[in-house]
């Protein structure tokens, strides 16, 4: 995939659209210092060390992005399969 950059004279109008736009102002250094991250959406998750087989690790990660969820979603339902 290759990526497109604007050139400069859309670059300048892109730009200005930014600047004129009264509902979304660029924001300012003093801005960026007052601001705090909202709540997050999903529960925390612990983060924590744990020992697995090689090549259960390598199995999981050739699933793609996302295999730590992936793994998280195979033990929840484990859990479930042995709950009383």
């Amino acid at each position: 995939m290759k990526i497109l950059y604007p050139k400069s004279e859309e670059n300048k109008q892109i730009n200005a659209g930014i600047k004129a736009d009264p509902d979304n102002p660029e924001w300012t250094d003093e801005m960026f210092r007052r601001a705090v991250r909202g709540p997050q959406k999903a529960p925390t998750k612990e983060q924590l060390t744990l020992r697995i087989d090689p090549d259960v690790v390598e199995w999981f990660r050739s699933q793609g992005e996302g295999y730590q969820s992936l793994m998280n979603e195979a033990l929840r339902r484990h859990m479930a399969e042995h709950s009383g």
